[in-house]
């Protein structure tokens, strides 16, 4: 049961440590009055579950005034 719990617990930090990465990146003056446009392509070629789990990611690490998303 430990191990599952310190999987779980590395995963979260893991997470927490990339969205934070991103909005500090994206915080930098170079992108004030620039947006970044990311294109993510061939999600019609995943399973449905797949595919809420890229919309799901999106959401809650890369929710940014600077990105916009093209599905």
């Amino acid at each position: 049961f430990n191990s599952q719990k310190d999987l779980v617990e590395k995963y979260i930090t893991e997470n927490y440590q990339l969205k934070e990465t991103i909005h500090k990146i994206l915080d930098y003056e170079i992108f004030d009055s620039k947006k970044i446009v990311i294109f993510i392509d061939d999600l019609d070629r995943c399973p449905e579950d797949k595919v809420l789990e890229v919309i799901e990611s999106i959401k809650l690490i890369l929710n940014s005034k600077n990105c916009i998303f093209f599905l």
